[in-house]
């Protein structure tokens, strides 16, 4: 499960649980904690973390990146005073492992001293990392001195052993949810949010993440929470806007397609009925006129049959050759003049071929190309 982003949000909403993992910063100290404690394996006792006081915290998250390498901790606890840390509120540089990774340690060592070059306000730091049991498989055999630095000043947390302390603090607890059964998570989100109900937000994408099938009302359902409290967080919110915006814009996608279309419908229905009443117009007139002329020469009645016959014709091409360009030009735009000579050129044969193929153009080329050679 790829956890390292809902920890990261952890700690920016919480960064005050830095402190309270490493035994010897947290105040006041009781109890052991099992889970918590230096890389020094030597059971030795440790204290467990209060209840996060209801101030303003003493940390502010921020993820950081080592510049000239590689290398991107999940984030850095920073005190607000002093800002270079203190014996009791040291800078502490976060890790979140929850896989396997053999150079694991060596990265880490390298990835803690650049931190310090580059950042030369730290006086005190401490190195604080979180895994998911302590069988990950890290690196074997490292450097004495690397040895050193890991049992000595890094601080170890076991999710798994952590989840089983009893009566484990809200915020610790919250810690252990990637790391629990399944069917452990309803009941220790239930305690959670009995003694710490603002910490909704950061269980829901948690348990998303583990109940992968099934729905939000569903996971409501599971937690008991109630559909007032989930819909006033966050994370609904957000859901909804999406929603929303995803609907405006397929609505707006889909009126605009179908607008177009019974636009050119429209379009075309008129600019047929429109051509056909100026064809005829032009086509009696042409045709009476041309009758009269060759009637003087072959006879009133002959020059007459003629005449309408040549009218209608020169009538139909007009007619055919003025709604072309009409949709052409409604379709493409203006026509530049080398293109319009080119259509005014065609036979009606072709005006007529022309005036179906064009309601598949797109664009001027594919004009050009027909014209050229009949195809689209």
């Amino acid at each position: 499960m790829k956890s390292d982003h809902w920890f990261h949000e952890v700690f920016r909403v919480l960064p005050d649980l830095g402190r309270q993992l490493i035994p010897d910063l947290a105040s006041p100290p009781r109890a052991t904690a099992e889970a918590v404690g230096s890389a020094d394996a030597r059971g030795e006792d440790s204290s467990q973390p209060p209840d996060r006081a209801s101030r303003e915290s003493a940390y502010l998250f921020r993820p950081v990146a080592l510049k000239s390498v590689a290398y991107h901790p999940d984030g850095v606890l920073w005190p607000r005073h002093p800002p270079g840390g203190s014996e009791r509120e040291p800078v502490v540089l976060l890790e979140v492992q929850m896989h396997s990774d053999p150079l694991f340690q060596r990265r880490l060592g390298a990835e803690t001293f650049h931190l310090l070059q580059q950042h030369e306000t730290i006086r005190h730091l401490r190195v604080l990392v979180l895994v998911p049991h302590r069988r990950l498989a890290l690196g074997s055999d490292p450097p004495r001195l690397l040895r050193r630095f890991l049992r000595h000043n890094v601080t170890w947390v076991d999710l798994g052993v952590l989840a089983r302390r009893p009566d484990l603090d809200p915020t610790l607890a919250l810690l252990t949810l990637p790391v629990r059964p399944q069917p452990d998570l309803a009941p220790t989100c239930q305690g959670i949010l009995r003694r710490r109900p603002d910490l909704i937000d950061l269980i829901l994408p948690i348990l998303t993440e583990r109940f992968q099938g099934l729905s939000s009302a569903q996971l409501m359902a599971t937690l008991g929470v109630s559909k007032d409290l989930w819909r006033h967080t966050p994370l609904f919110q957000e859901i909804l806007a999406e929603g929303l915006r995803e609907g405006r814009d397929r609505g707006l996608a889909e009126g605009r397609e179908k607008g177009m279309a019974q636009g050119i419908a429209e379009g075309i229905a008129e600019g047929i009925a429109e051509g056909r009443e100026v064809g005829r117009e032009e086509g009696r007139a042409e045709g009476r006129e041309a009758g009269r002329a060759e009637g003087r020469e072959e006879g009133r009645e002959a020059g007459r049959e003629e005449g309408r016959l040549e009218g209608a014709s020169e009538g139909r091409h007009r007619e055919a050759l003025s709604l072309t360009l009409r949709q052409l030009e409604r379709l493409l735009g203006p026509l530049n003049a080398a293109c319009r000579a080119r259509v005014e050129a065609l036979t009606l044969e072709r005006l007529e071929e022309l005036a179906l193929a064009l309601l598949d153009f797109k664009k001027a080329e594919e004009l050009n190309r027909w014209l050229e050679g009949g195809v689209t």
